[in-house]
Parts: C-alpha cells; sequence; structure tokens
C-alpha cells in the first residue's frame, strides 16, 4: 500500500514521469510487479530498499522513453530488448512494467 501510494508517485515526480494534465501517469507497475518487488528484490525490512528499486525502475523509464537503451553489458540485449518489447510505450507514451519485466529491467 506505501509502495502504490507514496513511493510510486514520489518517484514518478522525481524523474518527471507524470502529466500534469492527465490522471493516468506515464509510468505504471502493476499490482503483481509491485508484490515480486516487495517479496523477491526487496531483503531488507523498512522501505529504502524498495524506494531505491522504485527510483531504479523509473530511470529506466526515463530512458526508455528517450529512446536510450542501456546496455546490460552481458551480452543479452536482443533477448532483453525482445521481453521489454510488451513494457512500451505505447501509443500515448505511457510504460507499463509487470513482475515478468522486472528481471530485465
Amino acid at each position: 500500500a506505501i509502495s502504490r501510494g507514496h513511493l510510486l508517485p514520489k518517484q514518478r515526480k522525481l524523474h518527471a514521469l507524470e502529466k500534469e494534465e492527465s490522471d493516468v501517469p506515464i509510468l505504471d507497475l502493476t499490482n503483481d510487479a509491485l508484490e515480486a518487488l516487495v517479496t523477491r528484490w526487496t531483503a531488507e525490512s523498512g522501505v529504502r530498499s524498495l524506494e531505491r528499486h522504485l527510483a531504479q525502475i523509473c530511470r529506466w523509464a526515463a530512458l526508455r522513453l528517450q529512446g536510450v537503451d542501456v546496455p546490460t553489458g552481458l551480452g543479452r540485449e536482443a533477448a532483453r530488448e525482445a521481453a521489454l518489447a510488451s513494457s512500451g510505450p505505447d501509443s500515448e507514451g505511457r510504460i507499463e512494467v509487470t513482475a515478468e519485466h522486472l528481471p530485465q529491467i
């Protein structure tokens, strides 16, 4: 609840991923993505680690909207891009991150 109600909006605002004239944010994480983030990628209790992961996702989304791809350096860029292609941006410029996208970001 704190991630969707406070941390995600805060990070979206910091990374310019909210449209002021619209109630629909540019970046949205599905409920399964937030749950996976909390259970699989946040090892410590509290919210600092969760907020760092949300900030990482927001930075990735901001770069994706600008057409910049950050290479992983692991030689799997084609497979990574294929996995992330469904995240967007869509025709309205929005990105949706699901639990399946998290390992690739």
